[in-house]
């Protein structure tokens, strides 16, 4: 999936997943965008239409917000507030439930977008989020989500394989 394209005119993301990504940043510097692209004031149990959003994030990525702004964590603090059900208590399942999240938090998303996650063994997931945010908000989630979920005992680390044209895929290792 391109980067900041959504996949369909009609997709909409939720004001809730919207206000996780925008909260953590200067309302002062962040409000012109959300005029420029015509963003309303966010409120709980909305839908709003997801474009418009990734072009501010674009815009943030590329311009003089940048260096201010640090994808990973913001995607860190995605997956920190994710409500996981009790069901899910070890990582494999965490990282499974990331697809549920996601499409929970996109209306109209196809189905063939979002998070496939592959166990290779005991100790090595690679993951794959088909998703027009930027990588680096989806390693963030990632990151924290294995980090939450790590098994007692053990240590993990994240590799990122980059793939020409953009594509990646992770490998979440543990030791």
């Amino acid at each position: 999936m391109t980067t900041y394209v959504a996949a369909a005119p009609d997709i909409q993301v939720s004001s809730l997943l919207m206000m996780g990504i925008l909260g953590g940043m200067n309302q002062e510097e962040i409000m012109p965008l959300l005029e420029k692209y015509q963003i309303p004031t966010l409120k709980p149990n909305q839908w709003h239409d997801l474009q418009p959003f990734l072009d501010l994030l674009r815009e943030i990525s590329e311009g003089d917000l940048a260096g201010m702004y640090n994808f990973v964590a913001i995607g860190m603090s995605i997956a920190e507030h994710i409500d996981f059900p009790p069901d899910v208590n070890d990582l494999e399942a965490a990282l499974v439930f990331l697809n549920t999240v996601y499409h929970g938090a996109l209306d109209k998303e196809p189905m063939s977008e979002g998070w496939r996650i592959e166990k290779v063994d005991e100790n090595h997931y690679t993951a794959c989020c088909g998703s027009p945010f930027p990588s680096d908000l989806e390693y963030g989630v990632a990151y924290a989500t294995a980090k939450r979920f790590c098994p007692k005992g053990k240590t993990f680390t994240i590799r990122r394989d980059v793939f020409p044209g953009g594509d990646w895929k992770l490998h979440v290792l543990l030791t």
